[in-house]
């Protein structure tokens, strides 16, 4: 006899106020302009439904216990409060629950999943995070709290027994750029989410930090780097400086050009010093021909990007580039600039005299 499948999850309508978000780091989601999804609500009505967890004080109070564990906070379950003896927990679609609440919609449509443990919700939030159009910060969160759990309950060995588990729902660079970030300390994660930094130079950032806690440690007195709390300490600095300097890099590639700088930074210390002193003398014995390329190419990106900056007023823009000459230098250009207005006007009355007895050519 075949057995009846279990049934999974339901659809009903519910009350969008009592249902439950989480201030997990998935608060930085809810920082998007609402208006195209409110538009989209009122016109088209509540297309997908949402996804939520009904748990028992129990089940709600384990799921709290690994959340804060996984990202370091105190979320209490008195904050909340039960609905029929259950607590409802939204697993995905909380930008979507936002802007039903803000159009103050008595119902919504839930799809009720019958939960046993976390990693049902991480599964299923995990499961979301596979559709194209997600957020590539969503879709790291999901793969670094099942990571987490996974860990801890002992389903996976380590990082690539995780990857070989999964990379059939996520390609392998995914997984390994979503693994590396996880390596950084959580308040580290919460900044980049919070769209100071580029998850893309975060994920890069994640890959230095073996180097930086081999450097800080380093730094440590020799009976002292075993101080977990000292380390911690040299590392919250550390990383805090590069914070700091990759929000000011603006740009994804800037950043990505200081971490490769930083990470030769790091290296060089601890390469063998001779190796380093001989390195530095080839590159003092090459300086005079090092210098005057250099002096070249700066010269020949002045002269083009001037040379893009000018308009059709040819004459104008080189009298302007002399008179920026004069003040910087105190130099008398006067001759050159009447040379250049002496050329203008011959050419201004050439053309007049062409265009009057019909010899400018005829545009086809």
């Amino acid at each position: 006899m075949t057995k009846k499948p279990t049934k999974k999850h339901e659809y009903m309508d519910f009350d969008p106020f009592k249902l439950i978000i989480l201030p997990q780091v998935r608060k930085v989601m809810m920082k998007e302009p609402l208006e195209e999804l409110k538009d989209s609500l009122e016109f088209d009505g509540q297309i997908n439904a949402i996804n939520v967890a009904r748990l028992t004080e129990k089940q709600f109070q384990k799921h709290l216990d690994f959340i804060n564990g996984v990202w370091k906070r105190e979320v209490k379950i008195q904050d909340y409060k039960p609905y029929n003896g259950h607590y409802y927990i939204v697993i995905a679609g909380h930008r979507r629950l936002t802007g039903i609440r803000s159009l103050e919609w008595e119902t919504c449509e839930i799809k009720r999943h019958f939960i046993h443990d976390s990693k049902d919700i991480l599964r299923i939030q995990l499961a979301e995070n596979t559709y194209a159009g997600i957020k590539v910060e969503e879709r790291a969160i999901a793969i670094i709290e099942n990571y987490r759990y996974d860990i801890l309950t002992g389903k996976v060995l380590d990082k690539e027994d995780f990857i070989r588990q999964n990379q059939a729902k996520f390609s392998r660079r995914v997984l390994h750029d979503a693994l590396a970030f996880a390596d950084l300390p959580v308040e580290v994660q919460e900044y980049i989410f919070n769209n100071n930094i580029h998850y893309a130079v975060g994920v890069e950032l994640g890959k230095l930090k073996p180097l930086i806690v081999k450097y800080e440690t380093d730094q440590l007195p020799e009976q002292e780097q075993v101080d977990e709390a000292k380390l911690d300490k040299s590392l919250a600095w550390h990383f805090a400086g590069l914070c700091i300097k990759l929000q000011n890099a603006k740009s994804v590639k800037r950043g990505m050009e200081m971490l490769r700088n930083h990470q030769t930074h790091l290296e060089d210390y601890f390469r063998p010093s001779d190796v380093v002193q001989q390195e530095l003398m080839d590159w003092f014995n090459t300086g005079p021909d090092r210098q005057y390329e250099a002096h070249i190419a700066r010269l020949k990106k002045d002269f083009n990007d001037a040379l893009s900056a000018t308009n059709s007023n040819v004459a104008k823009d080189f009298i302007s580039l002399l008179n920026a000459h004069s003040n910087l230098t105190g130099a008398d250009l006067s001759e050159d600039k009447n040379f250049i207005r002496k050329l203008l006007h011959e050419y201004v009355m050439n053309a007049e005299y062409r265009e009057e007895n019909g010899l400018m050519k005829r545009k086809k």
